[in-house]
């Protein structure tokens, strides 16, 4: 193999895996780039969660305070919680991915919708302040309890996700460190190479010009 050939094939190695990392590491941060999108997104679903949660506590007090009161306000108000969970429902939805927590909310929505109607129905009727109070209580229940259930999985998820993250930025580094090892390989075997094919021979060829000399 001529001087120039090897020195061809060591500069195309080199190029090659030059493209290679740089195209790994463009690849490795349009990952990290999506985990930190759902990583975001997750935290949004948390934080609307966390505001439904309030909202639902809120109308199921202000529905104790409007049977023990009767204030036309604490009515109007009622139809703005209601809209206003409905609104978070839908954004909650918007932005979930896995099916399981979709249907979750799916079934809250479900649950809520009834919870209200329950309560448009049995309060005209109400003859006894006490059985409508433990009635809402009890169609609350299992709402809350989806809820909970809800807001458990989807720290979990949270989790995943940071689990995910540190071990796929171990694997970047590693594979990073390994490359390097590698080009440093070969960078030192095509200057070895090349002192060998040409330097080597231009200082035998000057020793002996002035030898000749």
């Amino acid at each position: 193999m001529t001087i120039r050939t090897r020195t061809f094939v060591g500069l195309s190695v080199l190029s090659i895996l030059a493209i290679g990392v740089i195209g790994f590491v463009i690849y490795a941060l349009g990952i990290a780039a999506t985990m930190d999108a759902d990583r975001h997104r997750i935290s949004e679903v948390l934080n609307i969660h966390s505001t439904l949660w309030r909202s639902l506590v809120q109308i199921k007090h202000d529905q104790h305070q409007f049977i023990a009161t009767g204030l036309p306000s604490l009515s109007v108000r009622l139809e703005q919680e209601r809209a206003a969970v409905r609104a978070a429902f839908a954004r909650e939805e918007a932005l979930l991915r896995v099916p399981e927590q979709r249907e979750r909310v799916a079934r809250m929505r479900a649950l809520f919708d009834e919870w209200s109607a329950n309560w448009d129905r049995e309060l005209p009727a109400a003859g006894q302040p006490e059985a409508l109070l433990e009635a809402i209580d009890t169609d609350f229940e299992p709402l809350s309890q989806l809820a909970r259930e809800f807001d458990e999985r989807e720290r979990e998820l949270w989790l995943e996700s940071f689990g995910q993250l540190a071990e796929r930025r171990e694997l970047f580094f590693f594979i990073v460190f390994g490359t390097g090892l590698l080009g440093l390989g070969l960078v030192a075997f095509v200057v070895l190479n090349t002192k060998r094919t040409i330097l080597d021979p231009l200082r035998e060829l000057t020793d002996s010009a002035h030898r000749i000399e």
